[in-house]
């Protein structure tokens, strides 16, 4: 965050124009005359006991060109020149809009005549170093156009709400969410699809980082590691008591053939509409349109629905 108070120093070059002027006549047109005794009158001192004089007061109006006058024999001298300015200060934050600035400007000319006197010159006569002048100011910087940094930072927000980021947690680092990763426990470096899982190449259940039979062929037995099993590894491998119905180890099989998900819950009939891919499943992209549904008034679904709705995502 910027500073309330920051320091500053700065330096160029510049092109000044000037103009010298001197208050050299009164309001009535009358020159100035300056007496040894400190008054001003409209006669030179040397007229004095011959010709009447009146005592005049300055107007301070600068009202006469001093390259014009040519007083000092400078001739039509140019009045541009370069000149190096250096600023030094301090900028004071007030708010994110207004700022304060406090500084001291020095600017070191080329020329010695922007004050009309010069060592050049006859007559009166300066040093022989160029002339230099400098000033000191307070300026006010105010800001009417820029967006305020807090209103974009709010914007880009305003959308999401209080922001839940279990919804966004990727707990086996695979590029895929939690909330969307269908195998949330995959190993470290192992490449998934876009569900989170690890390839299965040749479609024998197994995935490839374990797989050590490369190309199974299709619908056989394997083991744990992929590798096709005889059928009296497949019979010695049964489990008798804890086997399963026919009717049901067919339903497996017909889903693995088909390449679909088997279904542990059934898709209630109010929510089938919402199985835009018909396979009597509700994907995380389904339940998602659901929910946005729900909340554009685009839903026949209630309140109570659609926590079913995701209950059931959840269960399946």
């Amino acid at each position: 965050e910027e500073a309330v108070i920051r320091p500053f120093i700065s330096a160029g070059i510049e092109v000044i124009a000037f103009n010298s002027k001197g208050d050299l006549l009164d309001a009535e047109g009358r020159p100035y005359y300056y007496w040894s005794d400190g008054t001003i009158r409209d006669v030179d001192e040397i007229y004095k006991n011959t010709i009447p004089n009146n005592i005049l007061t300055r107007d301070w109006v600068f009202e006469t060109d001093l390259r014009e006058q040519n007083l000092y024999n400078l001739g039509d001298y140019n009045r541009r020149t370069f000149a190096f300015p250096v600023d030094i200060g301090i900028d004071f934050r007030v708010n994110p809009r207004v700022k304060m600035r406090l500084g001291t400007s020095g600017h070191f000319t080329f020329t010695d005549l922007i004050d009309n006197v010069s060592w050049q010159g006859t007559g009166v006569k300066g040093n022989d170093r160029n002339d230099h002048f400098t000033f000191t100011y307070l300026t006010m910087h105010l800001d009417l156009f820029s967006n305020p940094k807090v209103r974009v930072e709010e914007l880009m927000f305003a959308e999401i709400g209080e922001f839940d980021y279990t919804m966004f947690e990727d707990e086996d680092r695979d590029g895929i969410i939690d909330a969307t990763d269908d195998c949330p426990h995959t190993p470290s470096g192992v490449d998934v699809d876009t569900l989170g899982c690890p390839y299965d190449t040749d479609d024998d259940g197994v995935p490839d980082y374990i797989d050590r039979e490369d190309a199974t062929a299709a619908g056989a037995f394997v083991d744990d590691y992929g590798v096709t099993m005889t059928e009296d590894e497949v019979i010695a491998s049964l489990n008798f008591p804890e086997a399963v119905e026919r009717k049901d180890l067919a339903l497996y099989f017909a889903s693995l053939e088909s390449g679909r998900r088997m279904a542990f819950a059934e898709l209630p009939e109010k929510f089938h509409s919402l199985d835009s891919d018909t396979d009597a499943y509700l994907s995380f992209e389904e339940l998602l349109k659901g929910i946005d549904d729900f909340f554009d008034y685009r839903s026949e679904l209630n309140t109570d629905e659609v926590y079913r709705m995701i209950n059931f995502f959840f269960a399946q």
